[in-house]
This record gives structure tokens, sequence and C-alpha cells, in this order.
């Protein structure tokens, strides 16, 4: 993900100024929307929500400190997604494009993914190296077989038990990483593949990201208690169904890991590529910027100012901690993590499955590094996640059901 990119600008500035620690902590703790009002932030137009397949988008107070998150649901069955791997000679080959978006995505191996919307049925992602034109294009497809502006404006109800109606099977938030939005490719992807699934899906910005409102991030201390306050307004306005696990990318597989321990309504966590500890995490991170120079980045140094951050933030760095979290839940956890990964290496998820070895399961994915672990070999991910799924929730029905209505867009 891009989430580290200001982080590591920061430790670059750090070193430059011979120790101005303010400045590294605030780079550090900052969120990208501190100073936004609710009013600035906005939430989305109906049309933008029903082209992502969104059926309902809801705002939560939470706090302390205050702030205001932003959620989206993608209603279980609502999409299809069929994706293959396959060779492309040029994207222009694929007619009936009516509807694009491009979302480039720097990929740390100098690549960049553009995704398109071709004939309002097929999401098109094409990664194509940025050197050299006539590289090798990765083609990928996937179908998607229902408009959201078809779904009927209701939400299923205990009536639809047993009278052959498809219901979800559950509900999993999914958690962005840091520096990241909810609606951005990664994220709406994996929702989609979630929803057909069988799951509602609710994407959700973290505090001070997307649109939602908060100064500072606090790495899974202070966003864990927000998102059990957001499970619990979801539980009064009648948004769950099912059991309820998180799926996280990075800082949001901590925060959900650290979620889970204080929580015990969750029952499950899928975690990508999280970091163990804060400390660990920056210890491992400063390398990967400044190379030959992280001979400068001393141990003390880096562990000053991220006692400054936190306490700028007003968390204790300790706290910030999926190793001890994942000790202190029963939830069934899966993580999955990247061979190649520089900015967080793999010993990380390793460390975690060693701390908790009865109730988490490793799953290595050779080759991935951080920025493409959502898209790398996402035939043989994708089947690891639904099948480990498939183990600790209800069965999907039978393809013969039909799917039941989906949730009334509304918009606040």
């Amino acid at each position: 993900m891009s989430e580290f990119r200001s982080f590591g600008l920061v430790i670059v500035l750090f070193v430059g100024v011979g120790g101005c620690t303010s400045l590294l902590s605030q780079d550090i703790v900052k969120a990208p929307n501190a100073g936004k009002t609710v009013r600035q932030l906005g939430d989305a137009e109906e049309d933008a929500l029903e082209d992502q397949f969104i059926t309902r988008q809801e705002r939560v107070d939470v706090g302390p400190p205050a702030a205001s998150l932003s959620t989206w649901i993608v209603e279980a069955w609502s999409v299809n997604v069929d994706a293959r791997l396959r060779e492309s000679p040029e994207p222009g080959d694929d007619a009936g494009f009516i509807e694009s978006f491009q979302d480039e995505y720097d990929q740390a191996v100098g690549e960049r993914v553009n995704l398109c919307i071709l004939n309002s049925t097929t999401l098109d992602v094409l990664a194509a190296a940025a050197a050299g034109r006539g590289g090798r294009r990765m083609h990928f497809q996937f179908g998607m077989l229902t408009s959201s502006r078809e779904l009927a404006a209701t939400r299923p109800s205990a009536a639809a038990v047993g009278t052959g109606l498809k219901l979800p099977r559950g509900t999993i938030f999914l958690l962005h990483g840091i520096g990241d939005r909810k609606d951005r490719v990664p994220y709406l992807l994996w929702s989609r593949i979630l929803a057909q699934a069988g799951f509602r899906t609710v994407l959700v910005d973290l505090r001070g990201h997307g649109r939602s409102t908060g100064r500072y991030m606090t790495y899974g201390v202070t966003e864990s208690h927000d998102l059990r306050q957001l499970l619990d307004a979801f539980y009064d306005r009648g948004l769950i169904y099912g059991p309820v696990a998180a799926f996280g990318v990075s800082y949001g597989a901590a925060t959900a890991i650290q979620w889970a321990a204080i929580d015990p309504r969750i029952k499950a966590v899928v975690a990508f590529e999280p970091f163990c500890t804060l400390r660990q995490a920056v210890t491992d991170f400063a390398p990967v910027v400044l190379g030959g120079l992280s001979f400068l980045a001393t141990q003390p140094l880096l562990r000053a100012a991220t006692d400054s951050a936190a306490a700028l933030a007003g968390f204790d760095p300790d706290q910030a901690s999926p190793l001890e979290a994942i000790q202190h839940t029963r939830a069934p956890i899966l993580l999955v993590h990247g061979t190649d990964d520089h900015h967080l290496p793999a010993h990380h998820s390793e460390q975690l499955h060693d701390a908790a070895p009865d109730h988490s399961d490793l799953y290595l994915v050779e080759g991935a590094n951080h920025l493409t672990l959502w898209i790398h070999d996402l035939t043989d991910v994708r089947q690891h996640v639904n099948e480990w799924l498939d183990q600790h929730f209800a069965p999907p029905p039978p393809p013969s059901t039909r799917p039941i209505p989906a949730l009334a867009a509304r918009h606040n």
C-alpha cells in the first residue's frame, strides 16, 4: 500500500534536521484529514455509490477523542466476481468501453495498475510494466453480473429464513492501510470478492482517513475502540446479520487484531501483512527509506521519535501491539503475508502466528511484496481466503437459491 510513504519521508526529514523530534512526531501520527470537518469531507453522491455497487452509506460518531467514521456497505450476493488470469495483447482490444476510472498505483517494482469498467459487466485490471512499452501485460477480469441499480430497496428480515432467499453468511468489516481510504481499488475489489462469498461487507474509513474525521492516528490503540463503538451503532441500526468478522490490510490488519482482543463479538479476522508491534514496524521500515544511510537511524533515535509521537497523540506506543492483542482473543485469525515484503517483512506475521498457534493460520504468498499482496496470485489467494472463511462460517447456500433484496441506499 501507499501507507508508509509519508512516514518514510518523515524519517528522512528527521535525520536531515539533526534530531528535530517535533517534526518527526507530527508526521508519524498526524492523520491525513487532521483539521477537516464532516461538512468539508462530505458523503458520497448517490450515483457514485451505485457505480461502485455500494447499497448504503452510514456515518457513526465515536470517541474520545471525537471522530466521525464514514462507512459503505456492499450487500451479500450483490455482485459476482469471476476472476481469471490471462495474458492480453493490448487493452484496446476490449470493446464496449462506456465508463472508466483509473487508479495509478505505484508497486515498488516500477509497475502501475489501471482499473476500468467495461460494458457495465466487467472490471478490467491491466497491470503493465512502466518501463518498456513492449512488456508483457497481465489482464485480470472480474465479472459484475448484477447492478446495484437493479436491487430492490428492502433489507433481509427474519421472515426470509426458510423461504429460499439467500441470506448473508455474516458481516465483515474491511479496513484499509495507513494513509489510504475505502474507495481505493484494493478495498473495492476485496469488498466485492467478500460480497460474492456471501458476506455483507462494510468498508470503513478509519479515523482521520477518507471521509472520516480525526486528528491523530494511533496505530490501532484508539481505532480498535472506535470500531467497537461502530459495531454497537450497526447493531442498534439493525445492520448486522450473522456473525461478525474483520478483514484488514497492513495498518487495518493490525487494527483488526487489536479490535478482536477487546471485542468478543469479532468471530474471525483476516489479516493481510500486519505489523506485530509499532516499534518493530518503525525499525524495519527505516532501512527501506534510507538505504545506505540507514545507519543514521539508530535505535535510540527511532525509539525517542516514536515515544514523542505517541505522547502527542495521547497513546502508549507499546500498546500498539497486535503481538500482545493476538494472545487476548480466541477469534481464529488468518495471517497472509508476502515473502518479498521489504516494508513489513513476513517475520511480523510469523511472530504473530508463533504467539497464537492454536487459533491462527499463516499463509505466505511467494513473490508478493507489501504493495502487491492484494492482487498478487489473486486466484489462489482468493481461494485460500474463501476456504478459510468456509471453515469458520456457515457454508454458502446452493447456487439455485435466489439473491436476497439489498439494503436500501441511504445517504446521510
